[in-house]
């Protein structure tokens, strides 16, 4: 059985509702930041955990900044 995957808008929403943790938020999120948040958890010598998540979380939103203020994103 394939994984499903949601857009961000729908997990903000599961999240807000109360309905998924942020590792969940995480998890279902993609492949992509699946893999991402467990190599920042070893680089950063971190537990999976909401705590984690919430710093991988902020993590990823700097990146997004940075892009859009080069113009990558």
């Amino acid at each position: 059985m394939e994984k499903k995957f949601y857009t961000e808008d729908e997990l903000v929403q599961m999240y807000q509702d109360g309905d998924i943790t942020l590792v969940e938020f995480i998890d279902m999120h993609s492949e992509q930041w699946q893999q991402e948040y467990i190599d920042f958890c070893k680089d950063k010598s971190l537990d999976i955990g909401e705590d984690s998540a919430w710093a991988f979380i902020e993590h990823k939103a700097e990146e997004l900044e940075k892009a859009m203020e080069e113009g990558n994103a």
